[in-house]
């Protein structure tokens, strides 16, 4: 019995330091302002031409998409994305980001249908159009805005120009990418949208330490060993409680006590 509390106390111990906050990494570029390298060009039909110049990645626009897709590896939760982005022509997106989400993905949404709906697409098979995420911003042709993004298993919050835009509870949702070819800028990745766009100054980090991201790892692969063991434990107790149809108040009534025990003992000695 000690042993299963003991069992016990240690899950809701390993629970409770799980969810305890560590100190940020640091930022690292993902964009040298010179090149492409780490990403290629996302193979949408009909795309427009992607370059670099000036500091700044240039997406054309497309037909109806033209994107970039990161080729190095990439956190899928905990972490936090930052860029800044402009509309140099057309009426639709131009910055949208597609992002992991534990074991799936999901894109932010900058400046669609039309040009002014931001949100994320999807949740629980809702688009951004359509979902509690929806907000309207007014992008200006050729003005530069800085967008931040930040993700967590419970939550995905989000700002641009430090205006705060979304805030969504994801813990329990279904998550996921709208049908269609924007499936191919997973794991990391930017579009525009007939749209002609510009990127500079892609950052992320983990909002985490390196270490304390192993460190949850570890728990959480504790968490689902002690979880196991546990089950496993309140099985052998099932079995142990019940004698085939004999509740446990039958096996304990059937049970000597220590003390009966004893003098059972005593007497057959006597004899």
């Amino acid at each position: 019995m000690f042993r299963r509390l003991a069992l016990l106390a240690s899950i809701l111990s390993l629970a409770s330091n799980a969810g305890a906050q560590s100190k940020m990494s640091e930022w690292q570029s993902l964009f040298d302002g010179k090149s492409l390298a780490g990403w290629r060009e996302t193979p949408f039909s009909g795309r427009g031409s992607v370059r670099v110049e000036n500091g700044t990645i240039l997406l054309g626009d497309g037909k109806p998409m033209t994107g970039i897709t990161w080729t190095g590896s990439f956190p899928r939760s905990d972490y936090e994305v930052r860029f800044e982005a402009v509309r140099l022509a057309g009426n639709d997106f131009f910055a949208s980001v597609t992002f992991p989400v534990q074991d799936s993905y999901c894109t932010w949404v900058t400046g669609g249908w039309g040009g002014d709906i931001v949100g994320l697409s999807s949740l629980d098979g809702w688009d951004a159009s359509d979902n509690e995420t929806r907000s309207y911003f007014n992008f200006d042709t050729g003005r530069w805005y800085s967008f931040r993004l930040q993700v967590t298993d419970q939550r995905i919050m989000a700002w641009i120009d430090s205006q705060a835009i979304i805030n969504v509870a994801i813990a329990g949702r279904a998550v996921g990418l709208r049908p269609g070819e924007i499936k191919l800028s997973a794991p990391f990745g930017f579009a525009s949208y007939a749209t002609r766009g510009g990127l500079r100054k892609i950052e992320y980090r983990l909002m985490r330490s390196p270490r304390a991201m192993r460190r949850q790892e570890c728990r959480r692969g504790t968490l689902r060993a002690c979880a196991t063991s546990c089950e496993r434990s309140f099985l052998r107790l099932r079995v142990e409680i019940v004698l085939g149809d004999l509740p446990l108040s039958a096996r304990m009534a059937s049970t000597p006590r220590r003390g009966e025990r004893r003098d059972e003992t005593v007497r057959a000695r006597r004899r």
